[in-house]
């Protein structure tokens, strides 16, 4: 019996036996701390009314999905019987596990992916790789805090990491996921980014395209079909909730934050510029109790809530389009900073203060005074939809919460909560596959640069959830453009 070399033993234990269920333990194991100290889970404002909807406490209102609305609802009442720390608790334990497995799959299939273009010469440095990754995902704050949390944003965010990978596999030579499990997962991101956020339908149908076209010639019509079927069930399914349901439809300002925050910035800036005209329009535009010198006294630069209330539902957009488009050529640069003041949250990681949209803003829920407030406001009675914490750990979570808040103002440290950070991955990573030419790996690139631009037009500067998806995607998609070359990625020469 010959003895194996030093170097073949070396190969051997740098071997992922279980690339994927490994990862998952591993990055399960590392959040059990964060469980430990925010069960049964977190909630924001719109999670609350989302489910103050679903329970009847006001009427369902279109700015958020409905199917969404409808998903979490059920999903939430799966403990009602149990009271409403079960609720939270069965929620969050769903959502805890589908997010570390789609975090472990993404590991699994750079270790797969890297393995098969580089074969098992390497398999040291492809093991690195799959370590970091799983690290990443591991000790990420961002990962646990929003996996325990009721909201919208985090399947949604889960669901573009999927369809991201599955972009880069078809675009490759040699596959590592079959096509049947291409075909579930392929469906299953499609329809959760559909569902949970309005723009989502947009972004999945354009991935959808994306994916049809790549496609080899004798898949494109199965493709095609099922994107088709997909939207098909997806309208099915929207129009047979809203004419059931019959929800209220969000206010319209909702899709002209850049523009609010521009005139409001002008109304503070340079009042003397409206005329009397104008005055009169925007204040026909506002509630009955607000003027349009409140446009300027309530205007945050990074947070256009404060004035967006300000707005009736129904005012003329043909109006403010004229006063907005007017006051745009008299004073270009008002409009340029209120653009650049609202959203450089998005392209600037390094600012030492905590952003009105990070991932802090998430532990508001633990103010009962807050939550509180938005239940008086929504019509939630005082024992509903709020979990009790263990009182054990109380200690515990005001000394994380204090050391959390300095973690934003460590140099280097606290790039890993700063959606700017992975705004700059995401742009290495275009850079380096555009300067290997692997112009095929842009297509996988599209989900991400599509979430950045609705970044751009959310309310809320530096919002880390709204940044999500790029949090799961962004390392992925540079890790790639750095190790696979684009002759192997593009064609099998392997030159």
């Amino acid at each position: 019996m010959s003895v194996p070399k030093e170097s073949e033993l070396s190969k051997n234990c740098r071997k992922v036996r279980h690339p994927f269920f490994s990862a998952w333990v591993l990055i399960i194991v590392a959040w059990i701390p964060y469980y430990a100290l925010f069960a049964p889970g977190l909630g924001f404002y719109d999670s609350l009314w989302q489910l103050s909807q679903f329970y009847g406490y006001t009427s369902y209102n279109s700015q958020h999905p409905v199917l969404a609305t409808l998903v979490i609802g059920v999903l939430f009442s799966i403990g009602k019987p149990l009271g409403t720390n079960s609720q939270f608790f069965i929620y969050t334990s769903i959502q805890v596990l589908l997010v570390s497995a789609v975090l472990a799959f993404i590991a699994c299939f750079v270790y797969q992916r890297l393995l098969v273009a580089e074969g098992e010469e390497r398999i040291n440095r492809v093991f690195c790789l799959w370590c970091m990754l799983v690290g990443f995902s591991a000790l990420n704050p961002l990962f646990p805090l929003y996996s325990l949390s009721v909201l919208k944003d985090v399947p949604y965010a889960a669901a573009i990491a999927v369809m991201t990978v599955l972009l880069v596999e078809v675009i490759g030579d040699k596959k590592v996921i079959n096509e049947r499990t291409f075909v579930v997962l392929f469906s299953c991101a499609f329809m959760v980014m559909s569902v949970f956020r309005n723009e989502g339908l947009i972004i999945a149908i354009a991935c959808a395209a994306l994916v049809s076209f790549v496609q080899v010639k004798d898949k494109k019509k199965l493709y095609t079909f099922l994107s088709v079927g997909l939207v098909g069930v997806v309208a099915v399914a929207s129009l047979m909730s809203s004419a059931l349901i019959n929800p209220q439809k969000g206010s319209r300002i909702e899709m002209l934050t850049i523009p609010v925050q521009q005139i409001s910035r002008e109304v503070r800036d340079n009042p003397s510029s409206f005329t009397a005209d104008e005055k009169k329009k925007l204040n026909e535009m506002l509630v009955d109790d607000a003027l349009w010198s409140d446009l300027g006294a309530k205007y945050s630069p990074e947070l256009v809530d404060p004035v967006k209330v300000l707005f009736r539902k129904d005012f003329s957009l043909r109006a403010f389009l004229k006063v907005w488009g007017r006051h745009l050529v008299i004073h270009p640069d008002t409009y340029l900073s209120a653009t650049f003041s609202g959203t450089f949250g998005f392209f600037y990681p390094c600012r030492a203060s905590i952003g009105q949209g990070s991932v802090y803003d998430s532990f508001q829920w633990m103010n009962s005074q807050t939550v509180s407030g938005w239940k008086q406001y929504m019509g939630v009675p005082d024992e509903e939809l709020y979990p009790t914490y263990l009182g054990e750990t109380e200690n515990l979570r005001e000394k994380f919460l204090q050391s959390f808040a300095k973690l934003y103002k460590i140099p280097v440290v606290n790039l890993i909560v700063k959606p700017g950070t992975y705004f700059w991955i995401g742009c290495l990573a275009i850079c380096l596959a555009c300067f290997k030419r692997n112009y095929k790996l842009l297509i996988a690139m599209v989900p991400c640069v599509l979430v950045f631009c609705v970044c751009l037009l959310s309310p809320v500067n530096e919002s880390a959830r709204y940044a999500l998806p790029l949090v799961f995607s962004a390392p992925v998609l540079l890790i790639i453009s750095v190790c696979m070359p684009f002759n192997k990625l593009e064609n099998g020469s392997g030159k």
